[in-house]
C-alpha cells in the first residue's frame, strides 16, 4: 500500500495493546494472541518503514531533522538581527537577547538524538567521522551556549554590549549556522545513503524517547510504544520466559521490572570494550538507545 495508507493504518493500531491485554484476560491462549500479534506488528512495522523509506516524507527523520533546523536558524537570526541593531535601550536588548539565547538551550536535544542514534548506525557503515569531529563540535556550542548569559549579564552599555556581540554571541551563531550546513550538506546525504529503512525506523522508534525541539512533530511519528512493544510485553507477563539464577528463578518480566525501578542507571560493556545492555529506568540520568549495543564505549563519549 501507499506510505500515507501506511501510516493511516500505523496510527489505527495503538490501541492493539488494550486489546490483547482484555483478550488474555477473557482466556484466550498467549499463543492464539501471538498469531495476531504478528500479523498486525508486521502491518505496522511495514506501513512506518514505507513511509520512512521515502526521502520527501515529513516523518523520515531527516526531515525532522531538517524542519528543526529551519527553526533553529530563525531563532539565530532573530539573535543576529537584535545584536547588529540593539537600539538605544541596552537593558531591553540584552533581556531579548537572554530570552533567544534560552531557547537556543533546547538544541542539546537535536544534537543528542544524532549523538545516540545517528552516530553508532554510521559508526557501523564504517563512517565514524561524525563522532570523532561533530560530536566534538556539539559540546564547542553547548561550553559557548552556557557561557553567553554571564557574558550578557556584564552587558550594561553600548559599548559593553557590542564587545559581548563580538567576542561571545558571533561566534556563537556562526558555529550554529556552520553545524546546520555540515547536517544538510554532508552528514544527511551520508546518512541517507549509507542508512536502510530498517534502521531509519529505528532512529524514528527512539527518537521518542529523547525528544524534538521547536516543531510540532506529526503525531505517526511518535510511536515508541508501538504494538510490537505493547504486545511483547503483555505476552511476557501472561507468563512467557523464565530465568534460572544461583538464588532464583524470576521470569524476564520480573527481571526487566527489577532493573527498571532500581534508583541507579546500569550499563554493561563487555570484556571487549562493547555495550550489550543498558537498564532503561523512566528517570534515567542518561541518555541511553538501542543504537548503542554492539557499539565500542569509547565511542559512547564525545572525543575529548
Amino acid at each position: 500500500f501507499q506510505a500515507e495508507d501506511g501510516i493511516r493504518d500505523a496510527q489505527e493500531s495503538r490501541g492493539l495493546g488494550d486489546v490483547y491485554k482484555r483478550q488474555i484476560a477473557e482466556g484466550m491462549p498467549p499463543e492464539e494472541i501471538q498469531k495476531f500479534c504478528n500479523v498486525h506488528v508486521a502491518l505496522f512495522e511495514s506501513a512506518v518503514e514505507k513511509a520512512v523509506a521515502a526521502p520527501d516524507s515529513p516523518i523520515h527523520p531527516v526531515n525532522l531533522f531538517k524542519a528543526e533546523n529551519a527553526a533553529i536558524q530563525r531563532i539565530v537570526d532573530d539573535v543576529a538581527a537584535t545584536a547588529k541593531d540593539p537600539g538605544a535601550d541596552v537593558a531591553a536588548a540584552v533581556a531579548r537577547l537572554r530570552e533567544k539565547l534560552t531557547m537556543l538551550t533546547d538544541i542539546k536535544k537535536h544534537y543528542e538524538r544524532k549523538e545516540q542514534l545517528l552516530f553508532p548506525l554510521l559508526e557501523k557503515k564504517g563512517f565514524t567521522g561524525p563522532s570523532k569531529v561533530m560530536w566534538g563540535k556539539h559540546n564547542d556550542i553547548r561550553a559557548m551556549l552556557s557561557r553567553a548569559p554571564a557574558a550578557l549579564a556584564d552587558a550594561h552599555t553600548p559599548e559593553s554590549l557590542r564587545a559581548c556581540v563580538t567576542n561571545t554571541l558571533t561566534p556563537l551563531l556562526d558555529e550554529i549556522t556552520g553545524m546546520i550546513f555540515k547536517e544538510e550538506h554532508i552528514l544527511f546525504p551520508t546518512a541517507l545513503e549509507k542508512l536502510s529503512a530498517d534502521e531509519w525506523t529505528q532512529i524514528l522508534r527512539e527518537s521518542a524517547d529523547i525528544g524534538y525541539v521547536y516543531i510540532q512533530v506529526p503525531e505517526e511519528a511518535l510511536f515508541h510504544k508501538s504494538p510490537a512493544s505493547l504486545a511483547a510485553a503483555v505476552l511476557t507477563a501472561a507468563g512467557g520466559d523464565t530465568i534460572t539464577l544461583p538464588t532464583g528463578t524470576l521470569t524476564l518480566a520480573q527481571l526487566i521490572g527489577i532493573f527498571a525501578t532500581l534508583p541507579v542507571d546500569i550499563t554493561f560493556i563487555d570484556d571487549q570494550d562493547t555495550v550489550r545492555y543498558y537498564s532503561n529506568s523512566p528517570d534515567r540520568i542518561f541518555v541511553r538507545t538501542n543504537a548503542v549495543l554492539g557499539r565500542k564505549v569509547q565511542n559512547c563519549h564525545p572525543p575529548q
